[in-house]
């Protein structure tokens, strides 16, 4: 049950005001977090923290976009409720890139916000971070209240190294 109070203003008020905090007062306020995800300057592999990756280079034939303007059917919603079962089997059978195939298909049918997520989420598993973000963003653009893809997006953008991005608010 969520405190009483806390909303998402609330929270990300409290985001900001740490992020002032840390920032020196000379410093000028950080720019708008990109599209998608900088590549991160690769460290020494001596130095290198085993969490991050290596930034993926998203395939565009493979990672497609609903036509947000689509006017849904019945019946487009419910193929793609058969599609992401699907895709939910070929994940917890370890088959990622048939998962993400199925969601493909599936917001072709119903471009919806937690459709993005889900395959976001996919991305992840496969270490492809960009991916992720890409997704992520559509998804808030549809649905700005999604916190699973703010969730999703902030562990994509820490697999990065991006830890001012990863805990940025931003629709």
């Amino acid at each position: 049950m969520a405190a009483p109070g806390l909303t998402i203003d609330s929270v990300k008020a409290a985001l900001n005001k740490l992020q002032d905090e840390k920032r020196p007062a000379s410093a000028p306020a950080p720019a708008a977090a990109p599209a998608a995800a900088k590549p991160v300057a690769k460290p020494a592999d001596d130095d290198r923290d085993p969490d991050i990756v290596e930034p993926d280079v998203v395939n565009e034939a493979e990672h497609t976009f609903g036509d947000s303007n689509k006017e849904v059917s019945d019946a487009d919603m419910e193929q793609a409720q058969a599609l992401k079962s699907k895709a939910q089997d070929a994940v917890d059978q370890g088959k990622n890139k048939d998962a993400i195939a199925f969601l493909t298909k599936a917001l072709q049918l119903n471009p919806s916000g937690i459709l993005y997520a889900t395959r976001g989420n996919v991305f992840l598993g496969e270490k492809r971070p960009n991916a992720a973000i890409l997704d992520c963003n559509a998804a808030v653009k549809i649905n700005a209240n999604s916190a699973k893809a703010y969730k999703i997006r902030g562990r994509a953008h820490g697999l990065l190294g991006s830890w001012d991005e990863a805990i940025k608010y931003e629709r």
